[in-house]
């Protein structure tokens, strides 16, 4: 059995293209990860950059798989490598997406709308905890040096038990809720 493909110049087109498509996507998830160490995330959909990463993964496994089929020429080679790199895919990509599965965005814009603090809110077992960005432009946001923990994994901005004022555009005083029950906090969050 030579390959899943019947013509030599078919396998060899596809062969080309899709490695090109493979290049095109390792090169952008290295760029992520490279703007990740920066603190710097590409907004997605509601900016779950904890969807983004997987989904980048099982696009380059299928790309992997695609070219696989084409190039490789045993059955059994090609069913070993793909069920061992959807295996290693699952398992890289459960790190840090069971945590932030549930993460929930908020979006505040400044009184002059010249900044947009983000809060990402989210909870793991008794824990609450929300990281705050910044959007840094259209297509980025950067996280800032600011955090608020509750307890039992309250959320306060879900519950609306909170109080954002901003004090000047680059500025903002939030008080909310700790746990739930009665108990409030107050942050002064600096944008830079």
């Amino acid at each position: 059995m030579k390959s899943i493909f019947n013509t030599r110049q078919g396998n060899k087109r596809a062969a080309i293209g899709l490695s090109v498509l493979l290049i095109i996507m390792v090169l952008f998830k290295i760029t992520l990860v490279i703007l990740s160490r920066n603190y710097i995330y590409l907004i997605t959909a509601d900016f779950c950059r904890h969807i983004l990463n997987p989904a980048i993964n099982v696009l380059i496994l299928l790309l992997l798989i695609l070219l696989e089929l084409i190039l490789i020429p045993k059955v059994w080679l090609i069913v070993l490598t793909t069920v061992v790199g959807i295996l290693a895919l699952l398992l890289i990509s459960s790190f840090g997406l069971i945590d932030r599965i549930d993460s929930k965005y908020f979006y505040f814009n400044s009184p002059d709308n010249s900044n947009t603090l983000i809060v990402e809110e989210n909870t793991w077992l008794l824990a609450g905890w929300s990281d705050f960005y910044i959007k840094d432009n259209m297509f980025f946001v950067k996280k800032i040096n600011a955090k608020i923990l509750t307890d039992n994994g309250y959320r306060p901005f879900t519950n609306k038990d909170y109080i954002l004022t901003w004090i000047n555009n680059n500025t903002v005083e939030l008080t909310y809720g700790f746990g739930g029950n009665g108990t409030v906090e107050k942050e002064i969050i600096r944008l830079p």
